[in-house]
């Protein structure tokens, strides 16, 4: 999907202009869109996490309903008996670590219901592992030419060129 935000003189006021459909670009994170022999080196855009005393604070006080502050507290051992503030783990590990910290907690990870478990990852989220994009490998010839009519056309819109 690609998510353009439009504003500029041409414009009363700003615009959201959301395009949705599959087209196949070439990336780290997705090498089978690549030409042979042209995938770019890189990260595979999936999301990092990193468990460090900030992480623990967004967690913390991200809204807990009240009747939930027992588990609450049991994330909170477990984040805490987990933290390496240096480290970034990738969704399985992060997921297999809070498992294993939490088992004493009669499997307090397994008990949130999946809006909370949702709340600790956003909390704990420290970016993405750096995809890269190269347009020009794309398998599909066309993938260069259809997304540079569309970013013209959204500048062209939004009043910049």
């Amino acid at each position: 999907m690609v998510v353009l935000w439009l504003a500029g003189p041409a414009l009363a006021q700003p615009q959201l202009l959301l395009v949705g459909g599959h087209l196949p670009v070439c990336s780290s994170a997705a090498p089978k869109a690549c030409a042979p022999d042209r995938v770019p080196e890189g990260g595979d855009g999936q999301p990092r996490y990193r468990v460090d005393a900030d992480a623990i604070a967004r967690v913390d006080g991200s809204g807990w309903l009240p009747h939930r502050q027992s588990q609450q507290a049991q994330i909170k051992r477990a984040l805490t008996a987990i933290a390496a503030p240096e480290v970034d783990l990738d969704h399985d590990q992060l997921l297999a670590a809070l498992r294993r910290h939490s088992a004493g907690s009669a499997r307090a990870w397994e008990q949130l219901a999946s809006f909370e478990q949702d709340r600790v990852l956003d909390g704990l989220q420290a970016g993405l592992a750096g995809e890269t994009v190269a347009l020009a490998a794309s398998r599909e010839p066309a993938v260069p030419a259809i997304l540079g009519e569309f970013v013209a056309m959204a500048r062209s819109a939004g009043g910049r060129q």
